[in-house]
């Protein structure tokens, strides 16, 4: 019964899709529209920076935002510039119409999941542009050439421009290293007394349904006994450290277990509206484990820690490693035990919070262009594949 009422609605938005060419053209299609989505329609990431920096700098384009009014950040983008709302008519007719379409996921501007599975790899109008949530340092196959077909690919290092140009079967020129569009904000930074805590989630926890089975997880015993641990405190009070633990939004339905732990440690999620961002700023050290939020932190030149305490299941089950290697590319130690995590930050509270010399250079290896002309650089190339 599923299959059938998922093949009713693709047909019948498919055909929708189709006889609204001519109305999209007619209504839309002269004013060369450029829209920008991030994931969930949100504004919190790549995409709202950039729209920003359209808006300011570039106002003869005809540029959109993605966002509905019910999303908390929408008075913000409103302020700034013109909205659509997402999963409207007008969303498909100026999705149709659009030069180009602008997302942190891939093909993230789409009003449907059956346009964007099926339609959009026959590559139908416009240029599909991906600005991508981070760095990859993994395989990311739904961004291949046969799922895709995207014009433009922005990296935010050089290594990873490498990887994608190499791996992900595009013609030359289609993967552009030009840094992230929220690079531009990570510089002139006022950094606070504060350890920002990131984990990432693990896909095996997603069959965990009830508050006590996640409790006896590997994941959630490791973290809360770190935050625990008698060194640790007597380090964040000595030092006055404030210590973030931002919980991973697909662990949201968790939060009890993370509310009801130690006074010492502020819990942080997204149904609270905390930016990431800010506290990536802020923060003087970063621990995480894979989370790819490292490259932000690695970005500022500043000292991070990796806890793996489940390093062989999480490349077994979770991802399989591709060019980037925590160890020989990573930019801190790799530790398996809330010991090491402790002496490492002592190890970095002594040397004033800075980074070693090594990841200090596999930084500045990673990231050559280091200036606040990123979102510059891609609008430059979006100009360049809309004209082709």
């Amino acid at each position: 019964m599923k299959r059938i009422y998922h093949g009713f609605i693709f047909i019948l938005v498919t055909c929708l899709f189709l006889v609204s060419f001519p109305i999209a053209f007619l209504l839309y299609g002269h004013k060369k529209y450029w829209i920008v989505a991030e994931v969930d329609f949100d504004a919190r990431d790549n995409g709202i920076h950039f729209f920003k920096f359209v808006r300011l700098n570039h106002p003869d384009i005809n540029i959109a935002y993605l966002i509905s009014k019910k999303n908390p950040n929408y008075k913000m983008v409103k302020e700034i510039g013109k909205t659509i709302e997402p999963h409207s008519y007008k969303h498909m007719l100026v999705f149709i119409a659009a030069k180009a379409k602008i997302s942190t996921a891939v093909h993230g501007c789409s009003p449907s999941w059956c346009i964007t599975k099926h339609l959009l790899k026959h590559h139908c109008t416009g240029k599909n542009i991906a600005l991508k949530h981070g760095i990859f340092k993994n395989l990311h196959p739904n961004y291949f050439k046969k799922n895709a077909h995207l014009d433009l690919i922005c990296c935010g290092g050089k290594p990873e421009f490498e990887f994608i140009n190499k791996e992900f079967s595009y013609q030359e020129g289609v993967a552009r290293y030009t840094g992230l569009a929220r690079f531009d904000e990570l510089h002139n930074l006022t950094i606070k007394k504060e350890i920002f805590i990131m984990p990432t989630w693990r896909r095996w926890l997603d069959g965990v349904n009830s508050q006590s089975e996640f409790e006896n997880s590997d994941y959630y015993k490791n973290w809360v006994s770190l935050l625990a641990d008698r060194r640790f405190l007597k380090l964040v009070s000595s030092n006055n450290l404030e210590v973030c633990f931002y919980v991973h939004p697909k662990l949201n339905r968790f939060l009890e277990s993370f509310d009801s732990l130690h006074g010492h440690v502020k819990f942080l999620n997204s149904k609270s509206g905390d930016s990431v961002q800010q506290h990536l700023k802020d923060a003087a050290i970063m621990i995480t484990d894979f989370s790819s939020v490292f490259f932000d932190f690695a970005y500022m030149r500043k000292p991070a820690i990796y806890f793996q305490f489940d390093e062989d299941k999480y490349f077994e089950s979770h991802y399989i490693k591709a060019y980037f290697d925590y160890r020989d590319n990573g930019f801190g130690p790799v530790v398996s035990n809330k010991d090491d995590v402790v002496s490492s930050l002592e190890n970095i509270i002594n040397n004033n919070f800075k980074m070693d010399k090594n990841y200090l250079s596999r930084s500045e290896d990673f990231f050559p262009l280091f200036d606040s002309n990123n979102c510059e650089r891609i609008y430059l190339a979006i100009c360049e594949a809309v004209k082709k």
